[in-house]
C-alpha cells in the first residue's frame, strides 16, 4: 500500500535528481536502471521485505527501508531544481552565475524520521525477514550514536540513565517526500523506501552546530507504505481460528505471566489476568486503557541502588509480546536531568523528549529506583506531572516558546512500585504477595516461538477489538449497583469502582475474543476486584507495620511560600508577556493552524 496521492515526478525523476545533488555520485543510466530495477521488484509484492533496512552501515546512493517514527513535521517546504527523464543533465544545472529559470524550481516535503522508539527485535523478524537474518549476523557491533547535531532529535538519548535502546531507534534520517500530501503528525509511524544519500542539516540545526564533520542520512522517497493500524499486521499473526484453541492459549498466556513474570505462584493467576487486561488496553475516549499499580512485597530487595536489574521478571518479559515496549525507571537523575517532553529549541527546531513515542505502545514505569525519596528539582517535578499526564489523560505536551500544545497518545501503562506507591495515579493498585523464588534471582524462561506468536496474536486482536454491552447486561449492572449500595452503604461501591469494573469487564471480554459482553465476564471482573480489595487491605496493614519513608520532595516544599512564587516565575523562562515576534510559523504548521 503507497501514498493516496500521486507524485508529481517519477521514480526516474527522484532518482535523477537524488544522484545529481549527490556529491559522491553522478546519475549514471546503469545505477539508474539497477535501483529501478530493484523498486519494482519491491512494489510487485504487499511489503518492503525485498529492501533492505536502513542501517547505520548503510551505504550512500543505495535504496532501503526505513520503518520509522516521525519526530518533527514542522520544517518548510525545500526549494529544489528537479531533474527530469530526458533532461540532459547540463540543462538543469545552472552554471555559476547565471540566471536562474525559476519557472523550473519546484518544492519538497521535508522532516525527520528516527526508528521507532521501543519497537522490539522480533517485529523485524516478522515484517521484513531478509533484513532481519542479514542484521543478526553483526548484532555483536553495536550501532552507531547519532551524529552531535541531530542526537537531540532521538528520544532514547533523552532519557539519561544508559536504558537499553534497540539497534533500530539508533537512526535517524531526513526524509524528502515529492508528492503534494501534508505530512502526518508527530509519533506517526510511517515506512519509507527511496534513495539514501547524506546531506548537511537544515539551516536551523546548522545553527547549533557550527561544523558538521559528518553529512545526516537523507532519505528521497520513491514509495511510502502508512502503518494505519497495529505495527504488526494481524494476518502476519496466528489466526486462532477455534474459540477452544483461542482459550487454551489463553489459559497458557495467564499462566505465564503468573508464574514467570509474577515469581511462580499459582496463586497469582488472578493478579495476572488484571496484567493481560492492562496488555489489550486502547485508548478509545473517553474511554483510556487499564492502568494498574504492581506494589512489591516490603521485603523484597529495592532496586534503589541499581538501574540494571528489573526489580520484577514481568518486565523482562513483556517484550516479548509486545511490539513497542517503554521502560521508564523514574530515578531522580531521570526526573531531575532528562527531557521528557518534546520541546523547541533557540532555533525554533524541534527537540524530542523521552516520552515522544508512537501510538500502540507500552510504558512500563518502573518508580522503585527512586528508594527511599531524595529532592526534585523545577524540572522533576515538570517531568513527573507530564508522566502523570501521560498516563491519566493519554496525552503530552509538546512545550515552545510561547505556547504548548497538547497531542493525544495511546500508551499502554503499568507502574511498579514499593509500600503504598502513588507518585503515578492509575486506576487500580495491587499488592504483590512474596513468591517462592525471589524476584531477583527467578530464570526468566520463554516458551517456544509458536506459543509467542500466539501470545502476541493473542494481545493483538483483544487490542482491536469492538465490544457490544446489549441493553439487557447494562440493566443488570444497574440493578446490582443499586442493591449493593442499598444493602452494604454507598461508600461501598463508588460510581469510580463501577467505572473501574466496567473498564475492567471490558478488557477481559475482549482478551476472551468476545464481541459481546455477557454476565459470566462481568461477574468475573466483579470477583477479580473484589480479591484486588481483599489483597489491598493486607498489603496497607504491612505498609503500616513497618512504617513509610518519607517519599520524594520538591525543592518548593522546603522554601518559603513567598520564595516559591518567585522561583516558580523563574521556571518558566522569564517574565510573563511577550510577542512571538513572527515565531512559531513552524509550530503552526505541526498543530495544523
Amino acid at each position: 500500500m503507497s501514498s493516496d496521492t500521486p507524485s508529481p515526478f517519477s521514480p526516474t525523476d527522484i532518482l535523477r535528481t537524488a544522484l545529481r545533488e549527490s556529491s559522491s555520485s553522478s546519475s549514471s543510466d546503469d545505477l539508474i536502471l539497477s535501483l529501478l530495477s530493484t523498486f519494482s521488484l519491491s512494489t510487485s509484492s504487499t511489503t518492503s521485505s525485498s529492501i533492505p533496512s536502513l542501517t547505520s552501515s548503510s551505504k550512500a546512493n543505495s535504496l532501503v527501508s526505513f520503518r520509522c517514527m516521525l519526530q518533527d513535521t514542522t520544517y518548510p517546504t525545500e526549494i529544489f531544481l528537479p531533474l527530469l527523464e530526458g533532461e540532459e543533465e547540463e540543462e538543469a544545472v545552472e552554471e555559476e552565475g547565471a540566471e536562474i529559470d525559476y519557472s523550473k524550481l519546484r518544492e519538497r516535503g521535508v522532516v525527520f524520521a528516527v526508528g521507532v522508539p521501543g519497537e522490539q527485535g522480533w517485529v523485524e523478524e516478522i515484517l521484513n525477514p531478509s533484513s532481519a537474518s542479514s542484521s543478526s549476523t553483526s548484532n555483536d557491533e553495536p550501532e552507531s550514536e547519532p551524529h552531535k547535531s541531530i542526537a537531540h532529535k532521538f528520544p532514547y538519548l533523552q532519557a539519561k540513565t544508559g536504558h537499553f535502546a534497540s539497534r533500530s531507534e539508533r537512526i535517524g534520517a531526513f526524509i524528502k517526500t515529492y508528492d503534494t500530501t501534508t505530512p502526518s503528525p508527530p509519533t506517526t509511524v510511517q515506512t519509507y523506501i527511496g534513495l539514501l544519500t547524506f546531506s548537511s542539516p537544515p539551516s536551523a540545526l546548522e545553527s547549533d552546530h557550527q561544523t558538521t564533520e559528518d553529512e545526516i542520512p537523507t532519505l528521497h522517497v520513491l514509495q511510502t507504505i502508512p502503518h494505519k493500524g497495529p505495527l504488526v499486521p494481524l494476518e502476519n499473526l496466528p489466526a486462532l481460528n477455534t474459540a477452544e484453541e483461542w482459550e487454551e492459549a489463553r489459559r497458557e498466556l495467564v499462566r505465564w505471566i503468573a508464574e514467570v513474570g509474577l515469581g511462580g505462584e499459582e496463586e497469582e493467576e488472578w493478579v495476572a489476568e488484571w496484567v493481560l487486561v492492562g496488555l489489550c488496553g486502547k485508548n478509545l475516549p473517553p474511554l483510556t486503557p487499564l492502568t494498574i499499580s504492581l506494589l512489591l512485597p516490603s521485603s523484597s530487595p529495592s532496586t534503589a541502588t541499581t538501574t540494571t536489574t528489573s526489580p520484577l521478571p514481568l518486565l523482562s518479559l513483556l517484550p516479548h509480546v509486545l511490539p513497542l515496549f517503554h521502560p521508564l525507571p523514574l530515578s531522580l537523575p531521570l526526573l531531575n536531568l532528562s527531557s521528557l517532553s518534546p520541546h523547541s529549541t533557540p532555533t525554533e527546531d524541534l527537540a524530542a523528549g523521552a516520552l515522544q513515542l508512537p501510538h500502540g505502545g507500552f510504558l512500563c514505569i518502573d518508580e522503585t529506583p527512586l528508594g527511599e525519596g531524595g529532592k526534585l528539582s523545577e524540572r522533576g517535578m515538570r517531568n513527573l506531572e507530564v508522566v502523570k499526564k501521560l498516563v491519566k489523560e493519554q496525552k503530552i505536551e509538546y512545550e515552545f516558546e510561547y505556547s504548548k500544545f497538547g497531542f493525544g497518545t495511546d500508551l499502554g501503562g503499568l507502574v511498579v512500585g514499593e509500600g503504598r506507591g502513588g507518585l503515578v495515579e492509575v486506576d487500580a493498585k495491587i499488592h504483590l504477595h512474596n513468591p517462592s523464588t525471589p524476584f531477583a534471582t527467578a530464570p526468566l524462561v520463554l516458551p517456544s516461538n509458536d506459543k509467542l506468536m500466539k501470545f502476541r496474536s493473542i494481545i493483538a486482536r483483544a487490542r482491536e477489538g469492538t465490544l457490544v454491552v446489549p441493553k439487557e447486561v447494562s440493566e443488570s449492572i444497574q440493578t446490582t449497583f443499586v442493591t449493593h449500595r442499598s444493602t452494604h452503604g454507598p461508600s461501598s461501591l463508588t460510581p469510580e469502582s463501577l467505572s473501574l469494573r466496567m473498564k475492567l469487564a471490558r478488557g477481559l471480554a475482549l482478551s476472551h475474543n468476545l464481541a459481546t459482553l455477557d454476565l459470566a465476564t462481568w461477574e468475573e471482573a466483579w470477583k477479580l476486584d473484589e480479591k484486588r480489595i481483599e489483597r489491598s487491605k493486607e498489603g496497607e496493614a504491612s505498609v503500616t507495620m513497618l512504617g513509610k519513608p518519607d517519599g520524594l520532595k520538591g525543592v518548593k516544599e522546603e522554601e518559603e511560600e513567598e520564595e516559591e512564587s518567585e522561583d516558580e516565575l523563574e521556571i518558566e523562562g522569564g517574565p510573563v508577556g511577550g510577542t512571538a515576534s513572527g515565531k512559531g510559523k513552524r509550530v503552526e504548521k505541526m498543530v495544523g493552524r
